[in-house]
């Protein structure tokens, strides 16, 4: 079975890799995809958050990474997948989620979303957290895989 992982992965964290793992065990294929959101402004550009997808997810040989500017439910149907897996944290994530659900299966009737909590640990880490950090400097190596921290890195010794 194919599943479908989105976010805005912005970036991509250890809770998120936690996720992706754990689906890696479960499912023959996961598509893991950083999809735009217009109600966010986004530190890295979706070439950016694609490339730390992919370093991410180096380790899973049934992980497919990738980015899309349309709509989740669509992505789906041009890749044969039915089955969208949202990761929550706390009850707030499972309230944003479960409208996200009902919308996407508004659009089509065929997709079916499964939650998965966090893994203890994993539930305080945010992208948005990340990029707090980075913001003031500090250091993001306990919060992204090693791979990220280093690409991270790169970027902002190629801005100087």
């Amino acid at each position: 079975m194919k599943v479908l992982l989105t976010g805005s992965y912005d970036p991509i964290t250890n809770g998120h890799v936690s996720l992706i793992r754990k689906c890696a065990g479960l499912f023959d294929e996961v598509h893991v995809v950083a999809f735009f959101n217009a109600q966010k402004t986004n530190m890295f550009s979706a070439q950016q958050r694609q490339a730390m997808l992919a370093l991410a997810c180096a380790e899973f040989d049934n992980v497919v990474t990738g980015s899309d500017d349309g709509f989740v439910v669509d992505y789906a149907d041009r890749h044969g997948i039915s089955v969208l897996i949202r990761g929550v944290r706390d009850t707030d994530d499972f309230v944003y989620e479960k409208q996200m659900a009902d919308n996407n299966h508004r659009f089509n009737p065929s997709i079916t979303t499964l939650f998965i909590p966090a893994d203890s640990g994993w539930e305080n880490i945010s992208s948005h957290a990340v990029r707090e950090r980075l913001a003031k400097g500090e250091e993001i190596a306990s919060l992204v895989p090693s791979a990220v921290e280093n690409y991270i890195r790169q970027l902002s010794k190629s801005k100087d």
